[in-house]
């Protein structure tokens, strides 16, 4: 009929990536490419990137790539909560920690088992002691058309969706995040989708 909405569930309006990213094995980012080159980190800063998960899911880690390692370094990984608008709260898990000290892709697994996790904004945390922070780690490009770009408004996205706080690697993932530092490290962290 003229002039009436088309008879579409509400949920189909906002569906998030096709079925087909699960099978991937990993969440789809904000981010649409590669960056040109990888970052080294300042140790003793937990750096932050956005996650969205557009529909409600399982997951087993975190994943990310080191593009050159470095000898005993130490990283550690968790996931925190939005603390809305659009800024990263109360710590959901310090999933864990890894030894970058090869090129390589790394799986960290959820120290409590698999999480299952409700549609929202979610933040990835790495923390690296001082030879992690020379490590290579792989960073993202930001894709300013999604959704999530709307949060801190402005211009220069890209350094408007990653930042950092101060935290000694010895005292782990702080239970909460303040004000963020924001910088253009966006780390290439993603969410793994459960088997």
């Amino acid at each position: 009929m003229l002039g009436q909405a088309p008879n579409i569930p509400p949920h189909d309006l906002w569906a998030g990536p096709p079925p087909a990213h699960a099978t991937l094995g990993y969440t789809a980012g904000l981010f649409n490419s590669l960056a040109a080159a990888g970052a080294t980190l300042t140790a003793d800063r937990v750096y932050l990137v956005p996650a969205v998960v557009s529909r409600v899911g399982t997951y087993s880690g975190i994943s990310l790539h080191v593009d050159t390692g470095v000898a005993s370094s130490n990283a550690r990984v968790g996931i925190y909560a939005d603390g809305g608008a659009g800024r990263p709260g109360a710590l959901i898990e310090e999933a864990g920690t890894l030894t970058p000290t090869t090129t390589a892709f790394y799986d960290i697994v959820f120290g409590g088992g698999n999480r299952t996790l409700a549609p929202g904004l979610y933040w990835l945390a790495l923390l690296a002691d001082t030879n992690g922070a020379s490590a290579t780690w792989e960073q993202r490009s930001m894709d300013t058309a999604q959704p999530i770009a709307m949060y801190q408004g402005g211009t220069g996205f890209s350094s408007r969706f990653a930042g950092f706080v101060s935290q000694a690697y010895a005292s782990g993932l702080p239970a909460s995040i303040g004000a963020l530092t924001y910088t253009g490290k966006i780390l290439n962290l993603t969410l793994k989708v459960a088997a």
